[in-house]
């Protein structure tokens, strides 16, 4: 085998394609990303699907190269950890000689899910350091990045000051993943670097250097827009099922401020990718890089805020940017997965085994899209209403396949076909041919829900827990 490259994977929270540059996005809400995929060897993969519409479960997916209906982390909607046969790709990556390092903020890609397997490096980044004493490892980066925003801040409230001094992740995972690809790997030997990027989850409160980015052109001030954002989202789970329950009452332009400070969310997270990268690629002399959304979100499309209830194309629709794999083969009609992106680093590096469910990306000319969803709960949302029409979403976990023209979902229960962009009215009675087509994708590539009830519970610490809820996970 030839010398194998260095890899470097970058998973984007919360980032949907149709927000970023690179899929025609009028605002440059990604500068840095886009000017990666306009460089020569890289690619923009015209239409790329997450595996499902919340971290555990994309995750898990980009990790072991398999659909959410086979390794079933985060279908029960508690990221449970099943026990199963399933290896990652960091494991296999490391049985070749790889250094492999994990850089999260999110604890649900963490050992609490054990979606750690294979890193022999993890460095799990909180929301505040554990303790501030000058002997915990990470105190020092807290206080340089606390100190700055202090100085730098113009809030004038102390409750946004301390907001401020909880948003820090960005800059203190890009310190620690520069710090181990500068000085912590063996010499010599090839890495894979595996980072979860923060900043455009829920709540959309971007910090004093990025919260005026895109406010100009909307009918709000940059105060008004924070204030209006804080008080929908900033409430956590609880608030977003509340807010969905009874029915996303927003004018034009309040849905406008929303978006505008979630686009600023995404500039900070922007600069975090192109510090990580210009590390890398100083480090290394052959680099692959992979960009990649774990999912988007939703702005009031199918009734629904944040990531939830509904695998809606503006959900599954991620950006994609690789660079340094030749012969990439991507245009309008070709859909890419995130699985995909696995399998392609491993027939790259050597270690592809029968468990991946992707394409090489190099050879694939794929046709269609799926993604999964698990169990759905509805308790909290008719507590809030009990006239919530839940007949508008599925209840049992459900797959969904598109080509981008049609779309199908289905499960146990009920079988759904649309015509895109229409995701409510189904059209499978008069579009029999298209439902037979997408339902023989699922046929064909034996994919369907096989529940395994053996799995160990997730358990996080107290610091996780709060990180969870500042996500607005949990209340």
């Amino acid at each position: 085998m030839d010398e194998l490259p260095d890899l470097l994977w970058l998973s984007l929270e919360s980032v949907r394609a149709d927000h970023t540059p690179m899929y025609g996005y009028e605002r440059d809400t990604t500068p840095a990303i886009r000017s990666l995929a306009e460089e020569p060897g890289s690619n923009v993969l015209d239409n790329g699907i997450a595996q499902s519409l919340w971290t555990p479960a994309s995750s898990a997916s980009m990790l072991t190269g398999t659909y959410l209906s086979t390794h079933q982390v985060g279908q029960d909607g508690k990221a449970n950890v099943h026990l199963s046969s399933l290896l990652t790709l960091p494991e296999l990556l490391q049985d070749i000689g790889y250094e492999t390092a994990l850089f999260t903020p999110n604890p649900f890609v963490s050992e609490a899910t054990g979606l750690d397997r294979g890193f022999n490096h993890t460095k799990s980044v909180k929301a505040v350091p554990e303790s501030y004493s000058p002997r915990h490892e990470d105190v020092l980066d807290y206080w340089i990045e606390g100190l700055r925003r202090i100085f730098q801040s113009r809030a004038i409230d102390l409750a946004r000051t301390k907001h401020e001094l909880k948003t820090t992740e960005n800059e203190v995972l890009q310190r620690h993943a520069k710090r181990w690809l500068k000085s912590t790997r063996t010499e010599n030997s090839p890495f894979f670097a595996y980072a979860h990027i923060p900043g455009p989850h829920h709540p959309y409160l971007p910090n004093a250097d990025y919260v005026d980015c895109f406010t100009d052109d909307i009918a709000f001030s940059t105060e008004e827009a924070y204030s209006l954002v804080k008080e929908i989202y900033y409430g956590g789970s609880d608030e977003i099922k509340r807010e969905i329950a009874t029915g996303l009452d927003l004018s034009h332009n309040e849905w406008d401020a929303i978006e505008a400070m979630y686009d600023a969310t995404l500039k900070h997270m922007d600069q975090t990718v192109e510090e990580i990268v210009s590390t890398a690629r100083s480090e290394s002399d052959d680099l692959i890089l992979v960009v990649v959304g774990d999912h988007g979100e939703l702005f009031g499309e199918h009734g629904v805020i944040g990531h939830n209830l509904v695998l809606h194309e503006k959900l599954i629709r991620v950006p994609m940017v690789v660079s340094g794999i030749p012969d990439v083969v991507t245009d309008e009609d070709t859909m890419t997965q995130q699985i995909d992106l696995t399998r392609t680093l491993a027939e790259i590096t050597g270690v592809v085994r029968d468990q991946f469910e992707g394409q090489d990306i190099r050879d694939s000319e794929r046709k269609y899209g799926v993604s999964q969803y698990g169990q759905a709960d509805f308790k909290a949302y008719l507590e809030y209403n009990q006239g919530f029409d839940i007949g508008r979403f599925f209840e049992k976990p459900y797959t969904m396949v598109t080509d981008g023209e049609y779309k199908l979902a289905t499960n146990v229960e009920r079988t759904e076909l649309y015509r895109l962009p229409d995701e409510t009215t189904d059209v499978s009675e008069l579009k029999e041919n298209h439902l037979q087509r997408l339902s023989g994708v699922l046929k064909d590539h034996d994919i369907e829900w096989d529940r395994n009830d053996e799995y160990e519970n997730s358990e996080f610490t107290e610091s996780q827990i709060e990180q969870l809820k500042d996500l607005g996970y949990l209340s």
